[in-house]
């Protein structure tokens, strides 16, 4: 408090406006946005630096507060009107000298009061954000989203919601995801829109171990896409019949029965991640008859197409599902395949997903070491990706 007031009125409103642009600053930004000369702006962080109201940053030309203290009471002494100026100036400097920097155009946007270029900032960066599995950076990027989307924007709207959703989701936060997702599907407009919706509502039911209303979601979502599932036991006896024997001309005979066509459009990607899903809920909840012939239309289904995410999900599933029949040669076969595909991709999340479903058909064999040492792999690329549910299920 002492060092603040032993400053000059020039020196105390430029750290000041410093002060409104962030915990850290850059010099020229400071110069630009309130209009002062560098090397005036420079002087001034020289002196508070010998009073050791700031440090230097580990970035050429940049700045920061020593004690969010300091930063605060400079921040409190500018106005609304005047901290919502200083804000648009910073995202103008951005915009001139690095556009590409979409989260640091969100923040100032935001802070700015500008809501369009807020909005549109803030969802590319929180794209970006979890392109990179920076889940806690997409969910700031999103709330910023969601203060400025407007309810006659409904795809936008959905964007958000069912983003922010997922995110609670794989963070385990499981009422603010229920919260989230039903705010999305009152949103979605198409039948493949609130499909989508649906399967993670399912997934949400699924995770909380209410698999009756999982199956119950998940068959729905698959109504709203064409897909029908069998009604009752004898029904599936005889999918279950048509489906094995599909299978088994696609194992012995795939250069003459699999038509590898182009990969799969984003319907027939949905389809498929519901069949699969139907399994997990079939596999805790019903006779294991119901789950190898979900499986197996599953499994039917995707080799149809290309080689893709979809039919790597698929073929780690079908691991497991063989070692209930203690088909271990062509249970280890295919979890590798999966694997392969996914390396390929560069897929972290998926090749956690491949080693844990491996492990469990390790385990199955009596592979008791390599079960705990497959089953490790997968805690480890599981954690880096931030899905702690299928994290805590491979480490059981």
């Amino acid at each position: 408090e002492r060092q603040l007031g032993a400053l000059s009125e020039p020196a105390r409103e430029t750290l000041a406006a410093a002060a409104a642009l962030g915990p850290q600053f850059e010099l020229s930004m400071l110069a630009q946005v309130t209009g002062t000369p560098y090397a005036d702006v420079l002087q001034v962080a020289t002196d508070a630096l010998g009073r050791r109201l700031l440090w230097r940053d580990s970035r050429p030309g940049w700045f920061q507060f020593a004690h969010k203290r300091i930063h605060a009471k400079l921040r409190s002494s500018i106005d609304k009107d005047r901290l919502q100026r200083l804000h648009l100036e910073a995202a103008a400097y951005v915009e001139q000298h690095d556009p590409d920097d979409v989260f640091a155009l969100a923040l100032h946007y935001d802070a700015g009061g500008s809501r369009e270029p807020a909005l549109r900032k803030s969802l590319e960066a929180a794209r970006d954000a979890r392109q990179k599995h920076s889940l806690s950076v997409a969910q700031d990027q999103l709330l910023i989203s969601k203060r400025w989307v407007s309810a006659d924007d409904p795809q936008r709207g959905l964007e958000i919601f069912e983003s922010l959703g997922e995110i609670q989701l794989l963070a385990g936060r499981y009422d603010d995801a229920a919260g989230f997702l039903r705010e999305a599907l009152k949103l979605a407009q198409s039948p493949l829109q609130k499909a989508r919706v649906q399967q993670k509502i399912g997934e949400l039911a699924f995770k909380r171990g209410r698999f009756a209303d999982a199956a119950t979601e998940y068959e729905h979502a698959l109504a709203m896409t064409g897909i029908r599932v069998p009604g009752n036991f004898l029904s599936m006896l005889f999918g279950l019949a048509s489906e094995s024997f599909f299978q088994v001309i696609h194992t012995y005979l795939p250069a003459k029965w699999i038509a590898r066509n182009a990969p799969p459009a984003e319907l027939d990607c949905l389809r498929l991640q519901l069949l699969s899903r139907l399994s997990h809920v079939y596999w805790f909840s019903r006779h294991k008859l119901w789950t190898l012939g979900n499986h197996l239309r599953s499994l039917n289904e995707a080799e149809r197409f290309a080689s893709s995410e979809t039919l790597a999900a698929v073929y780690s599933e079908h691991g497991p599902v063989m070692s209930l029949l203690r088909w271990f040669d062509r249970a280890n076969r295919y979890a590798r395949r999966s694997l392969e595909i996914r390396a390929q991709r560069e897929n972290v999340w998926g090749q956690g997903q491949s080693h844990h479903y491996h492990s469990v058909v390790m385990l199955a064999e009596c592979r008791f070491e390599d079960a705990i040492n497959t089953a490790r792999r997968a805690v480890d690329l599981l954690r880096k990706m931030g899905d702690f549910w299928e994290m805590n299920m491979a480490r059981y």
